[in-house]
């Protein structure tokens, strides 16, 4: 464990001063600090003994501040048995109190106080190392052990190291040895990993967790000026918690929360003029990561995020008009907020039936407004169908029915009821708020185990297949409605005659994609290179405000590549090396390398004696390689927009386009100084909607670029 601790504190020397104009500088006008004048004699003296006197007592505070952590990682790597799990967890305090100005008094004579704040952060990580504790068991661990694989080498290379020309002499045999007996090393069957090692998919699991807060207090009467710690004289106020990060309680109509308890104690200054607002927020951002190996290369990884940020804003301060009496409440009462999660919507993902969905989401609304009101009349301005204070475009009737018909998510009691308490209890924010609330999971999957099936581990040398889902549920803020009130829940908007929601939320959006679907990279052993990308998204957008949008943009497309590498491809009229180099074939008792060696000597005297375009500064050590490429994609994008407050249906579609392009190419290494390229780029797209005036385009053109390298 470590813990660290920092302090600031800043104070000034308060002096006596003259101000204003007089004929004998002497005579000007003595003040103190506030700029009240001083009465009675002002001498040198005791103007000498007033900053001396704040001299010895350190000054006046004007600002303190201190932070402190402390790390824990807890000791099981000492534990034999629970060595493959890691714990670390670290909490961050911080408090700060801020002098306000000497005058910064109300009409009323009182001082609006000073502000205190506070802040912390709360972090654990955790690690399970599933992997290291199947290497415990003996069994398990010659269950994981890789089987090693013979290297095959071909004749050229057996005769290249000698193996051929001369069989090994046999090893004869001792006495020794033969009655030597050597243990054979046991080990696990293929039938048993194949069994076993399924049993054996969950890896590691890893949890991140931190969460932030903090809370700004105003008002704080100036006689609480930090002493020890942050404490007040008595190490009273505003008591250990706050000093030490810890969050007070705000809740509304309790006694008992810190505000109550602090303005009881006298902390609270009772001017009626305070108006600067309480503010505490909270961020909390929590992912864990879990990985799955059945075979050792088959890899799945499954994740799961989420970051949940609410701010809280409000005003407590003496609402009694008399002077006589207090009466602190809090009022204003606004919270802000935002956040994003990993979500699951495969159950319509694949459903293109555009208008049979939004005509499905039209109709959920009336059930989800019965559920909300059960034993309400009919709603007065959309019918029998709704009931009273939830119509057709209430956010609380809208946002249920849009998550159900898009995520496949069943109505039921459980999420889907009305938000009426001191505190939000209901609701789609509510529930992502809570501690225990779990998103939904993302996954990769990989393969790349095929170039080592013995059919395949002499033509591959690399083979990757891949498929990825990734979706969130967004809301970038949502935020307290002012005409809410906890008095009167069933407050009526006079336009639209539904009651007003506790919170507004402009827009929701949920973002899905394979990306990809399906996923190849592979390389063979001569060099040829194949790529596939098949990717299909979806993104909804819902809008709450009075225009009342609903626009779902989907996306598929598809990217292929083809490339093949021919090595050490000598064109003559382009490198200048007219005479290829002859290509002998030693034969039993066939001499003649020295006389090759003796030629290839006198080619490259010849050409770097050779003049003309500075021929004799190319380096030539680079390969001469021929690389062909061909690049095909095609890509479908269509945006459908409707209108659910006037029923629009955007059937046909208002934005996208279908593209498509293919690129050939042809590179060739001359030199390390000079590379050529021969290409051709087709591309052609089509609006899905021409009745913007957007037509067909194509374009294609191509040619021939050399790339110099100048060293």
């Amino acid at each position: 464990m470590k813990f660290n601790f920092d302090a600031t504190n800043k104070a000034v020397i308060d002096e006596y001063r003259q101000v204003g104009v007089a004929g004998n500088p002497e005579d000007r006008v003595w003040v103190d600090v506030r700029g009240d004048t001083l009465q009675g004699l002002v001498d040198d003296t005791r103007v000498e003994d007033h900053w001396k006197n704040n001299f010895k007592d350190f000054g006046r505070n004007k600002a303190y501040s201190h932070t402190f952590d402390i790390n824990y990682t807890a000791p099981l790597k000492y534990i034999p048995a629970v060595d493959w799990v890691t714990v670390k967890a670290k909490y961050n305090g911080g408090y700060r109190w801020t002098a306000s100005s000497l005058d910064f008094v109300g009409l009323d004579g009182v001082h609006m106080g000073d502000i205190i704040e506070n802040s912390q952060e709360r972090t654990l990580n955790a690690t399970f190392g599933f992997d290291k504790l199947y290497k415990k068991s003996k069994f398990l661990k010659e269950v994981e052990r890789k089987r090693k694989r013979k290297k095959k080498v071909d004749k050229d290379e057996k005769k290249k190291r000698g193996d051929i020309s001369k069989a090994p002499e046999p090893k004869k045999e001792t006495k020794t040895d033969k009655d030597r007996k050597v243990p054979k090393k046991k080990g696990s069957s293929v039938v048993a990993k194949l069994l076993v090692r399924p049993l054996l998919s969950l890896r590691s699991v890893k949890f991140n967790y931190r969460e932030s807060l903090g809370t700004i207090v105003p008002g704080i009467d100036t006689s609480l000026v930090p002493n020890l710690m942050g404490l007040s004289q008595g190490f009273d106020a505003p008591g250990f918690g706050f000093v030490s990060g810890w969050q007070p309680d705000l809740s509304l109509n309790n006694e008992n929360n810190w505000l109550r308890q602090a303005e009881s104690k006298g902390w609270i200054s009772s001017s009626k003029f305070l108006n600067n607002q309480v503010s505490q927020k909270r961020t909390q951002t929590y992912d864990m990561k879990v990985e799955i190996e059945p075979y050792r290369d088959l890899k799945l990884t499954i994740d799961f995020k989420k970051q949940f940020t609410k701010d809280l804003f409000e005003t407590f301060k003496d609402l009694d008009p008399s002077d006589t009496s207090e009466d602190f409440q809090q009022i204003t009462r606004r919270e802000i907020g935002s956040f994003e999660i990993t979500y699951f919507g495969l159950n319509t993902f694949f459903n293109n039936d555009v208008v049979g969905m939004y005509t499905e989401f039209l109709g959920k609304r009336a059930e989800v407004s019965q559920m909300l009101n059960p034993t309400g009349g009919a709603h007065p301005e959309d019918g029998s169908l709704y009931r009273e204070g939830f119509g057709a475009v209430h956010s609380n009737v809208v946002l249920p029915a849009f998550i159900s018909t898009y995520t496949g998510r069943a109505l039921d009691e459980s999420w889907v009821r009305r938000d009426a308490g001191q505190e939000t209890t209901a609701g789609l924010i509510y529930e992502v708020s809570r501690n225990s609330f779990l998103p939904k999971p993302n996954w990769t999957l990989r393969y790349n185990g095929l170039k080592s099936l013995p059919f395949f581990e002499d033509i591959l040398s690399q083979f990757t297949l891949t498929h990825t889902y990734k979706g969130t549920m967004r809301i970038n803020q949502f935020r307290t409605n002012l005409d809410f009130t906890t008095q009167n829940y069933n407050a009526t908007n006079p336009v639209s005659g539904n009651y007003y929601s506790r919170f507004e939320v402009p827009t929701v959006q949920i973002s899905e994609q394979f990306s990809p679907l399906l996923g190849i990279q592979m390389k063979t052993k001569k060099d040829l290179v194949f790529n596939i990308d098949y990717k299909k998204s979806r993104a909804l957008d819902l809008s709450t405000d009075l225009l009342g949008k609903l626009t779902e943009k989907r996306s598929t497309g598809m990217t292929v590549g083809l490339g093949w590498t021919k090595q050490d491809v000598n064109i003559g009229f382009l490198t200048g090396d007219k005479k290829a180099k002859k290509k002998r074939q030693k034969k039993d008792g066939e001499e003649g390398d020295e006389e090759d060696a003796e030629e290839d000597k006198k080619d490259t005297k010849k050409k770097n004696n050779r003049g003309g375009l500075g021929r004799g500064n190319v380096n030539n050590n680079r390969p001469r390689d021929l690389t062909f490429n061909f690049d095909f994609s095609f890509q479908d994008d269509i945006t459908h927009e409707h209108e659910y407050v006037q029923g629009l249906v955007d059937a046909q579609g208002t934005r996208g386009q279908r593209s498509v392009s293919f690129n050939p190419s042809v590179d060739y290494n001359i030199n390390e100084n000079l590379t050529l390229r021969l290409f051709f780029d087709y591309q052609s797209s089509k609006p899905v909607n021409t009745a913007s005036g957007t037509t067909k385009t194509t374009r294609y053109y191509g040619g021939l670029t050399a790339r110099f390298n100048l060293q």
